[in-house]
């Protein structure tokens, strides 16, 4: 088989089909789950689990491909101070790299970023499927209790395509833990907190062998041309305000970016023993506008004249639309929640136009992304924010190159 576009298309074609023909002709001769794990058998709050890749020959299926863990040894806090808002919780940084070092992705407050992408850009179906065993909020977590973290919310793996051996075999995975501090949220103000935990942790990787004849025309294609996957990354930026008027810019270059969340937080709320710290400072934007070269995203500023339901109507119904899902989690009431613990409330703008998922706007040095925001109020908070954009990864044989 020649190692042409052709080769390409059909083999992406093909691997969308399920895999009931006769031996023959058949694309997959096998499929099994395989289990990685990681340097340290168990590790503590704080510090960071690294698992080596071993996937052999075989392609990996990140959608259905998660890490199951196994919580324990909590110092300190009774069992109602082991509150936690989910499992993204447990988790500061992740980093995915390639075996020759190259970072293919990396989130940056995972903790924070998790809880907003399960409640915006999960439906409710999906949510609920993943409430037990993934998002896990709960209260008076016991010793030994499992949970896993789907690899799906790691943008790299959320990929709706077979990865292959060139890519995966050797890939490094860092997952920095979370203190216990910013993990676990206490039961009240004055109870004792959770000082550490530990994690035994093993990651299933959903795993297919191809038959010899395409597995021989992917490796010609990596050793020639390379494999060219594509996937939405998140660039992650902070700022620190004191006062209402907010201003910053995204200091990423990017040939495609597709959207831009932010979200604002209390500094004085999240930073208590009993509050949850992912949870957003209820909406709060008097005025919030986007601004790159001379395009202003929306046209005409959102404002609202007061912290409440009744004026962040317009606001909810923006970033509903702007998300392109109705069905969300993040309902209308958790967008004003003046509850510490439960307000989800964020701003998001699709960057991309009507023709294409694969479209974005161009972002350099001389073209950055500004934010313009007006706060309702003056106090000390954090402004947390991610910007969406396409990076394309090229797997060789013995190297790989990324390209944004």
């Amino acid at each position: 088989m020649e190692s042409n576009s052709e080769t390409v298309d059909s083999l992406l074609a093909v691997n969308r089909l399920t895999y009931g023909m006769p031996p023959a002709v058949s694309v997959a001769t096998a499929r099994r789950q395989v289990q990685n794990f990681p340097q340290v058998s168990t590790s503590a709050s704080g510090t960071t689990i690294i698992y080596n890749i071993q996937s052999g020959d075989q392609f990996v299926y990140g959608p259905k491909s998660y890490l199951r863990m196994v919580l324990s040894d909590f110092v300190g806090g009774v069992a109602t101070d082991r509150n936690i808002s989910g499992v993204g919780a447990l988790f500061d940084r992740i980093t995915v790299s390639s075996r020759s070092g190259v970072e293919l992705c990396r989130i940056e407050a995972f903790d924070v970023y998790m809880d907003k992408i399960a409640k915006w850009f999960r439906t409710q179906q999906h949510f609920d499927r993943l409430q037990a065993p993934a998002l896990l909020d709960e209260t008076d977590i016991a010793d030994g209790t499992v949970c896993v973290l789907p690899l799906n919310f790691i943008p790299f793996f959320a990929q709706d395509r077979l990865l292959p051996p060139e890519i995966m075999e050797g890939m490094i995975i860092r997952f920095d833990l979370s203190t216990a501090a910013v993990a676990f949220r206490a039961g009240s103000a004055v109870s004792t907190p959770v000082a550490s935990y530990n994690i035994t942790s093993r990651l299933n990787l959903d795993c297919t062998v191809l038959a010899d004849q395409y597995r021989r025309a992917v490796a010609s294609i990596a050793a020639s041309d390379g494999l060219i996957m594509l996937h939405e990354e998140a660039f992650y930026s902070q700022v620190n305000a004191t006062g209402t008027g907010i201003n910053f810019d995204i200091k990423k270059s990017a040939s495609k970016a597709t959207g831009f969340m932010t979200m604002t937080r209390d500094t004085a709320v999240f930073n208590k023993q009993e509050s949850n710290h992912q949870a957003s400072e209820p909406y709060n934007f008097s005025s919030l506008q986007l601004q790159v070269g001379s395009q202003y995203y929306p046209q005409a500023p959102l404002t609202q004249t007061a912290t409440g339901d009744f004026t962040s109507r317009e606001t909810y119904y923006y970033v509903e639309n702007q998300i392109g899902d109705m069905e969300n989690k993040a309902g209308y009431d958790q967008f004003f929640q003046v509850n510490g613990n439960t307000c989800n409330a964020v701003f998001y703008q699709d960057l991309t136009d009507a023709s294409s998922a694969m479209s974005g706007i161009v972002l350099n040095g001389s073209r950055a992304l500004l934010a313009n925001i007006t706060m309702g109020s003056a106090l000390s908070r954090r402004v947390d924010s991610w910007l969406f954009h396409l990076r394309l990864v090229r797997a060789f044989s013995n190297n790989t190159v990324v390209r944004d």
